[in-house]
């Protein structure tokens, strides 16, 4: 969670990338928290779907941020 704080901290609250993708990566970690320690965790398919293209969305925006700086 430590690389989360650090990025919303460095990019989200200075703004260098959008408020929507603190909270796209907020919300994978807490998936993928709760698929790796819960006990017989099942999602949703529209749920997993939305997150999937969110996380292509914020890919893309990281990849472009990095090509502009």
């Amino acid at each position: 969670m430590q690389l989360i704080g650090w990025f919303n901290k460095t990019f989200i609250r200075t703004r260098l990338i959008d408020q929507d993708f603190g909270r796209i990566l907020k919300d994978s970690y807490e998936y993928r928290k709760k698929a790796d320690y819960d006990s017989f965790v099942e999602f949703e398919k529209i749920d997993v779907e939305v997150l999937f293209d969110e996380m292509k969305k914020f890919i893309s925006a990281i990849k472009i941020f990095i090509e502009k700086n």
